[in-house]
């Protein structure tokens, strides 16, 4: 075998040894076995630091994450279209849009029909969504059965649980990953 520095032909006194006895090169494969090490340490730490901090998440907390990726695939996926509610070109400032508001335990609040591709500044914040240009250019993205569906299950009331929150947030993070 050939050490791993200095070329030179050694006997390994251990199996996974790559260094000759010479002191330079030893002190090489002692380096890097402890950095190493400390690699491997270092990224335990962080995985119980992460599972640690996942155990703290509360319900909220998690339907704050979906939203978040929920907005992002909406987002990605209404790239360079126009505004749902003022027709606006690109490029602005891109929300996504409730037609019907996110509230909290809103049934509607994830569904796709429900959130288009809107414009940040003006309709979505200025304007408070800016539903009655929204509803007039709804159909341009939905048919009139999927909005006749909306509308009748506009009052539900969402119920999701840790484990289908989780499935969701995965779900539409990997929505998002394909469109780019």
């Amino acid at each position: 075998m050939r050490c791993k520095n200095c070329k030179d032909k050694f006997e390994p006194k251990r199996f996974n040894w790559k260094w000759c006895d010479k002191e330079e090169c030893n002190n090489i494969g002692v380096d890097e076995t402890l950095s190493k090490a400390r690699k491997q340490l270092e990224q335990k730490k962080r995985l119980e630091k992460a599972k640690a901090k996942e155990s703290l998440l509360t319900h909220k907390d998690y339907l704050k994450l979906l939203q978040t990726a929920f907005n992002a695939y909406i987002r990605k996926r209404d790239e360079g279209l126009p505004c749902v509610s003022c027709g606006k070109e690109p490029p602005f400032d891109l929300a996504a849009g409730h037609f019907y508001s996110a509230g909290n335990y809103s049934f509607l609040r994830f569904n796709e029909l429900n959130v288009h591709g809107q414009c940040n500044a003006h309709c979505n914040m200025f304007l408070g969504g800016n539903i009655h240009e929204y509803r007039k250019r709804i159909t341009n993205r939905i048919s009139q059965e999927d909005l006749k569906w909306l509308d009748d299950n506009c009052h539900k009331e969402l119920r999701l649980t840790i484990n289908e929150i989780k499935q969701l947030i995965n779900k539409y993070k990997n929505m998002c990953r394909a469109l780019k």
